[in-house]
């Protein structure tokens, strides 16, 4: 079995029953056997099995550190932030809870079983809902956990001197030498100070941090960029754990009210009141706010689509908070603060004056009575109930739509 010999010599080599064949990367040779020789191959041998690599386990310790690892590093809580922009969306097309209950009723009676899935859901309370509070929390602990080893190595990294120049500069892909005054040494060590004093102050001049040596000078900079992304990610920690103090130990409430009317901080003076999951209803602040007047501005003079189109709502209100009255002109984007508190304008609309007869025509009620606009009509049409007390036994209740754009054609339809 020469030829087995010679070829077990080599790498990547076989040999199967009948002809022997050797392999190799090289190439391949196929050689008959000599008469009377014996091959120890058997039919239906099959190759050694290839030896498997065990790997090492994680385990769940393990795996929660790697989970660790990733949500922690800044690629991940820029990939948060970009969720919870996206998740904010909805909160921006749809109305919600927390803001008008009323054209959420509207649009679920309107959208039936579409409207419920998206209740379902929480797209009507986006903001506390499940989802993005998860996103939201997510983001905080993404932060929190990127932020403080980024600033503890930054810190030590600004504190700590340049590193001494290397003894080879030739070593280093840019540097550049020159001879020095010719001299006696004296001469050259006073030339060397006085070139080493003009580097130093020509490098603090130009923001670079410097480690003054007997014979060098090692100088560096680039600081600023990592200190501006810090300030950056901290900023936006803050904002987000600002809005989480918020809405955890805050409360936001609503309330419709008529010129000449005035409310007073009080839980039962709400139409709506939500608080916050650690917010006690009873220490609310004691304030009283009146609407004196309310102005709304149109532009008449555009043309096209901004014909119509609001320019400004203006709310005359007086305040009263600790013995002292105040007045203010409530604004879109503009609160005024009282006790402590925020004071938002949301919305307006229209009350029209009711006045309600019995059958001898004595006047059983009149006065202003609220109709909520519907939030996609510019023209402002509005529905509304009005609620009459006993009269000669029998309790009433209406219900109307106010059309206070409407106009007349000439064959007397509403347009």
């Amino acid at each position: 079995m020469e030829h087995v010999d010679d070829l077990s010599a080599r790498s990547h080599q076989w040999i199967r029953s009948g002809d022997l064949v050797a392999g190799s990367t090289e190439g391949s040779e196929k050689t008959q056997p000599k008469s009377g020789a014996k091959s120890n191959a058997k039919q239906g041998d099959k190759p050694a099995a290839k030896s498997t690599v065990t790997q090492p386990q994680l385990g769940f310790l393990g795996m929660c550190r790697w989970a660790w690892t990733q949500l922690t590093t800044m690629r991940v809580a820029l990939i948060l932030l970009l969720v919870l922009a996206l998740a904010a969306i909805p909160g921006s097309l749809l109305p919600q809870r927390i803001q008008d209950p009323g054209r959420v009723n509207t649009f679920l009676e309107s959208n039936g079983a579409w409207g419920q899935f998206l209740d379902t859901i929480q797209m009507f309370d986006v903001y506390s809902s499940v989802w993005f509070s998860a996103i939201y929390l997510l983001l905080m602990v993404s932060l929190i956990g990127c932020i403080i080893p980024r600033t503890k190595q930054h810190w030590k990294a600004m504190r700590s001197s340049p590193p001494k120049a290397p003894r080879r500069l030739s070593r280093m892909p840019g540097y550049a030498s020159f001879t020095s005054a010719q001299g006696d040494a004296e001469t050259r060590e006073d030339a060397d100070e006085a070139f080493l004093d003009a580097a130093a102050a020509r490098l603090k001049k130009s923001g670079y941090r410097i480690n003054r040596q007997s014979d060098h000078i090692a100088a560096e900079r680039g600081y600023l960029r990592e200190t501006g992304n810090l300030v950056f990610h901290i900023a936006l920690l803050m904002t987000t754990l600002t809005m989480a103090i918020g809405s955890l130990f805050g409360y936001e409430g609503q309330r419709i009210l008529v010129e000449g009317e005035t409310f007073s901080n009080s839980l039962v003076s709400y139409d709506s009141f939500e608080p916050g999951s650690y917010y006690d209803a009873d220490n609310l602040p004691d304030f009283r706010l009146k609407l004196d007047t309310f102005t709304s501005t149109f532009d008449d003079q555009a043309a096209g689509n901004q014909f119509g189109q609001p320019r400004s709502f203006d709310a005359k209100v007086e305040t009263t908070a600790d013995g002292k009255t105040e007045s203010h002109v409530l604004k879109v984007n503009d609160p005024v603060r009282v006790g402590g508190v925020g004071v938002y304008l949301t919305g307006n609309g229209y009350a029209p004056e009711v006045t309600v007869r019995d059958a001898k025509g004595d006047i059983v009620q009149s006065g202003p009575q609220v109709f909520i606009p519907d939030g996609g009509d510019p023209g402002y049409t509005s529905e509304g109930v009005i609620k009459v007390p006993d009269s000669a036994g029998t309790q009433m209740g209406f219900v109307g739509v106010f059309l206070p754009t409407a106009a007349q054609n000439q064959d007397g339809d509403l347009v």
